[in-house]
């Protein structure tokens, strides 16, 4: 009698999940078609995005420095921006027509002169300083 109970369960829960509730097959196909679809989505807007705006903005070089810290080139329109990196922080350092540096580079190419950052800043890096601007200490807040 036991049995039959125990069988006449696993039947009905059987007939309850075919009965028109989603299987895990549907769902994992669903999952699947869902992701295709933004793959593709993500592969044609990038495609658009390449053929828009490649002509506007691009990065010329890269020149690490150290850990997390570098010199990016980026040509915007007909100027070229350099710009020191580092973790939390983006310092404009020189911009220039790119005529200018097209210029620059292929003389570059051709003479034997300074290398590297050298060639572009002759006089060093413009950091700028990083000393307070007022000499008045803080208050002591500790005491009363």
């Amino acid at each position: 009698m036991t049995g039959a109970t125990t069988l006449l369960a696993a039947v009905s829960a059987d007939a309850a999940f075919s009965g028109g509730g989603a299987t895990w097959w549907q769902t994992m196909g669903g999952l699947a078609a869902v992701f295709g679809l933004l793959m593709l989505s993500l592969k044609l807007l990038g495609k658009w995005n390449r053929r828009q705006g490649s002509a506007e903005a691009s990065l010329v070089t890269v020149w690490p420095l150290g850990p997390r810290r570098e010199i990016q080139v980026l040509r915007l329109g007909d100027e070229v921006h350099f710009i020191y990196r580092h973790e939390n922080a983006m310092v404009l350092l020189k911009q220039q027509p790119l005529a200018d540096f097209e210029a620059q580079r292929q003389a570059a190419g051709t003479v034997d002169g300074p290398q590297g950052l050298k060639r572009f800043f002759p006089n060093g890096l413009p950091f700028p300083s990083l000393t307070a601007k007022s000499a008045v200490p803080a208050p002591d807040l500790t005491s009363r």
